[in-house]
């Protein structure tokens, strides 16, 4: 009885051991390891799947395919968590934890390093810090610094800050010091500390150039962030300039998006075409699970650029894509609803475009069309009330305005120039006493570089009261100390100074803001819903007559004798019109070809007509992008360059 007892026991352990040796030294499974390593993937996946099918409890298989999906797959990560955590857990099963020297100790180390960056990305952030625990535990070095992204995405933001510096006064070693200096600024940024954030990175870029380390394209840009959000405009575009010429494709950054972020509050619009397109061409280079992780991060960019830029149309398509498709968020530390907050108040500004833009065309179009486009009207008049309920409910459920109503702050709802949206969303009153709060509160580092931000956000709450005499003051105190680099946001400020100043009778000092106005961005009446005083007049034909009354029914304008002069005139090309301004300058000249038919001609200016006049100006010298026609405003021609260099396919008028 002993004997068989010792002889079973015996036979237990060589199937144990066979077991614990079988999967890893597979010839099978080593062929399938060759493929990889050699970048053939779909043949090492081929393989590992067939292993999978013929013993599903092989580990190694499972531990194949996890990465393969993890760094190689596009918007594998759900897979990769599957495999990957499947793995771990058979070989615990085989082997135990930890592995022993004598067993396969370097797949475990992988597989958990595989689990860490998964989970990472995944925003697991809980079981990364079990992974994390277990992997310090076992491995040499251990990695103390990648517990603190985690930490402070899960807002233990006091812990993390523990943990980072604990780190930085324990070890010299690169990795570990780098990745502590660049937590630590993200701790501070989300602390609303801006300029502790801004020393963090300072440290960080300062200690690399000393000690020789790897420069790569995230520090720089964290820091051009940070300064930034303190004013220094030209600092944060050096920096992001620095930062491009560091590619890294494992990096979320991308500093091309950031610059054009940042053009397009200065009105830099050729600028901001080149850096998209260089931002589409980095994006190219990062890896899979980048690539997936940060689609609608760059779709955003573009569809902000286009909206700034006035072709709502297109910046609506694409928008309604990525308010149903956001990315993970894990690759920066804002929090997920804020990005979500973000997204949809570019929406709304770009719903509230395309509405003016149908009440233009319901003034000119046909009957038949005009009932369709009072459907369209509707229908995003609907979606326009559902996005503002969605955006407030969203703010509200995580706390309020606290940081919505500031353009420098982390959480901040909006971009310097649309900051003053936020009236329309929360109420006057409401935005006014968290303006008042923040005034008050000695806490806050960058007042007084959000100061002017403020107040332009103050002055357009007045402005939409009604309250002419404190709108007013309000108003010239936002333009007198707002920076000249801030086109966009002077525009909004100019275009309702002028409507107030033409309602209070001060007609010419209106004429003369309304004209800065479109020197700056003639879109802007569109975003407002700002008509102006105008009288129009024709000659030359019946053609012009028509033209001419479609255009004094146009949303964009009121008849008023003393306002800007908008006179058509008919040739045998076509339709022409010059809008002059009170002293008899000349603004804009639009001309439009003949058609078919006098019906077709009409219309078709009508359309070139607001197109261009309600457009932004270009000055193509700052850009290198050969692609557009030369013309300084969005004319057809330009309108179809552009959208083909952004590789979204224009639509044709009906």
């Amino acid at each position: 009885m002993k004997l068989r007892l010792c002889l079973l026991v015996l036979v237990l352990l060589a199937q144990v051991a066979l077991a614990r040796q079988n999967y890893e030294e597979m010839p099978e499974v080593q062929q399938a390891i060759k493929a990889q390593e050699a970048g053939k993937y779909i043949q090492a996946r081929e393989l590992a799947e067939k292993l999978l099918k013929q013993d599903p409890r092989n580990w190694a298989a499972c531990a194949i395919l996890g990465k393969l999906y993890l760094y190689v797959e596009p918007g594998g990560l759900p897979r990769a968590y599957y495999y990957l955590k499947r793995a771990r857990g058979l070989m615990r099963r085989d082997w135990g934890e930890p592995v022993d020297s004598s067993g396969p100790w370097r797949t475990q180390w992988e597989l958990l390093h595989g689990l860490i960056t998964t989970c990472s990305h995944m925003e697991r952030y809980e079981e990364q810090l079990g992974i994390l625990r277990d992997y310090n535990a076992w491995f040499r070095p251990v990695m103390p610094e990648e517990e603190g992204w985690p930490l402070m995405k899960l807002g233990r933001l006091a812990e993390a800050l523990h943990k980072m510096e604990a780190v930085l006064a324990s070890s010299k070693e690169e990795r570990a010091r780098v990745t502590a200096y660049n937590t630590l600024g993200a701790i501070e940024l989300e602390a609303h500390d801006i300029k502790a954030s801004r020393d963090w990175y300072a440290r960080l870029w300062q200690e690399i150039k000393e000690r020789g380390w790897t420069l790569e394209c995230t520090f720089p840009r964290n820091l051009a962030e940070a300064e930034e959000m303190l004013g220094n405009y030209s600092r944060a575009e050096e920096l992001l300039l620095e930062s491009s010429k560091h590619p890294n494709p494992w990096a979320y950054t991308n500093p091309w998006g950031d610059l054009a972020n940042l053009y397009i509050d200065q009105g830099r619009f050729p600028e901001v075409l080149s850096a998209i397109k260089r931002m589409e061409a980095w994006g190219a280079t990062s890896v899979p699970i980048v690539v997936s992780q940060t689609w609608a991060e760059r779709q955003t960019t573009t569809a902000y650029a286009l909206y700034a830029m006035g072709y709502d149309d297109a910046a609506e398509r694409l928008m309604r894509r990525i308010i149903y498709r956001p990315d993970r968020n894990m690759g920066t530390s804002s929090k997920a609803y804020l990005v979500e907050v973000i997204n949809l108040g570019i929406y709304r500004g770009v719903l509230l475009a395309r509405c003016e833009r149908l009440r233009e065309e319901m003034s000119w179009s046909t009957w038949t069309r005009w009932f369709e486009l009072g459907a369209q009207l509707v229908n995003l008049t609907q979606e326009l009330d559902q996005i503002t309920d969605r955006t407030a409910a969203l703010v509200v459920g995580e706390g309020g305005l606290p940081a919505g109503v500031q353009c420098h702050q982390t959480g901040s709802f909006y971009a310097s120039w649309m900051l003053p949206d936020v009236n329309n969303l929360f109420g006057t009153g409401v935005v006014a006493a968290q303006v008042d709060r923040i005034f008050r509160d000695k806490r806050h580092t960058t007042l007084e570089v959000e100061k002017p931000y403020l107040q332009a956000v103050l002055a357009e709450g007045e402005w939409l009261q009604g309250s002419r005499e404190k709108a007013h003051g309000a108003l010239e105190k936002a333009l007198k100390d707002l920076a000249p680099s801030q086109t966009l946001l002077r525009a909004r400020m100019e275009a309702e100074l002028g409507d107030l100043l033409w309602r209070q009778g001060k007609r010419q000092d209106a004429l003369g803001h309304f004209d800065k106005t479109f020197q700056l961005d003639g879109a802007m009446f569109r975003r407002l819903g700002i008509r102006l005083p105008v009288k129009v007049s024709a000659g030359g034909g019946p053609q012009a007559s028509r033209a001419a009354g479609y255009l004094s029914n146009s949303p964009r304008f009121f008849s008023d004798s003393n306002g800007f002069k908008v006179h058509v005139t008919e040739g045998a090309a076509g339709l022409s019109a010059t809008v002059s301004d009170f002293r008899g300058t000349r603004i804009a000249e639009v001309t439009s070809p003949a058609k078919n038919t006098s019906d077709e001609t009409v219309r078709a200016f009508c359309a070139r007509f607001h197109e261009y006049v309600f457009s932004a100006r270009m000055d193509l010298s700052q850009s290198d992008i050969n692609s557009l026609n030369g013309s300084t405003a969005a004319t057809s021609a330009a309108r179809e360059d552009l959208l083909k260099t952004l590789r979204i396919e224009p639509q044709s008028p009906p």
